[in-house]
């Protein structure tokens, strides 16, 4: 009898080495691929950030030329009214003077 528990607690010692070996493994087991996932969402969080940092210059770069070509644009047409409008200011200017000539010119024969 005395052997029969003897021989039971070591089976039983024996088996919570065998469930502590096993336990073991499914930890190592888990933290490796606990590794190995931490590691792909680390490289694709660095892709995401690297295809994000590329669309940014990308859109800014696009951003940035739409400006020059509405400023080059807006710059034309600011000089073509600016022209426009010199235009109808000298011939006011002119049209003034040839009033004023005649103006005087009538005033001269009438003293």
């Amino acid at each position: 009898m005395k052997e029969l528990i003897k021989e039971s607690v070591y089976a039983g010692v024996g088996f919570v080495a065998l469930a502590a070996e096993k336990v073991q493994t499914y930890v190592e087991e888990f933290n490796e691929g606990l590794e190995n996932k931490t590691e792909n969402y680390r490289e694709e969080g660095r892709r995401i950030v690297e295809k994000l940092t590329g669309e940014f210059e990308s859109r800014r770069d696009e951003f940035l030329n739409k400006v020059a070509t509405s400023k080059d644009k807006w710059v034309k047409d600011v000089e073509e009214k600016v022209d426009e409008l010199s235009g109808k200011v000298k011939e006011s200017v002119e049209d003034f003077d040839e009033i004023i000539d005649k103006e005087v010119a009538a005033a001269r024969k009438t003293k």
